[in-house]
């Protein structure tokens, strides 16, 4: 299990999303719910993803598959460049998520859109800028680029 929430909030992991994922709380922003859901693509919670996917937007989509996508990569790293609340139920975030996979660094980008449903915020959709981005190859002895500090072999390899 994780230790360091993997969002970057900079909280341990059964103190911050976690509560999320395990239904303890709900998230109170879009932006909170965004990194829990960065970090349930980092455990492969797919039911997680899926649940807070908001209905109207789901289409064809299961959890199982959610699952399944998550566990290709490792995802190792979150940036949230910009987070805004354009109203009480609706917001948007603009992130950046690492993964690794086959020993290269990937980036996804994101404009997620979100909003309420039955009082709880959930993701609705995204738009890919296509930021450029060249897969990084990664060197064992690399400092790692989930920032832990650890070296790339003893960590997220």
């Amino acid at each position: 299990m994780i230790e360091q929430c993997a969002c970057g909030s900079g909280q341990l992991f059964s103190s911050c999303c976690l509560q999320l994922i395990s239904g303890e709380r709900q998230a109170t922003s879009p932006e909170q719910l965004m990194r829990s859901r960065f970090c349930a693509f980092k455990i492969a919670n797919g039911s997680y993803l899926y649940e807070t996917h908001h209905p109207d937007f789901r289409g064809n989509l299961t959890a199982e598959e959610l699952t399944l996508s998550a566990k290709q990569s490792n995802w190792c790293k979150l940036e949230v460049v910009k987070s805004q609340l354009d109203s009480n139920s609706h917001g948007t975030v603009y992130f950046r998520a690492f993964f690794i996979k086959a020993g290269y660094l990937y980036c996804h980008t994101e404009l997620s859109f979100f909003s309420k449903y039955e009082d709880q915020w959930m993701y609705q959709r995204g738009e890919f800028p296509g930021d450029s981005f060249t897969p990084k190859k990664l060197g064992r002895n690399e400092i790692c680029p989930c920032d832990s500090g650890k070296k790339f072999k003893s960590c997220c390899s």
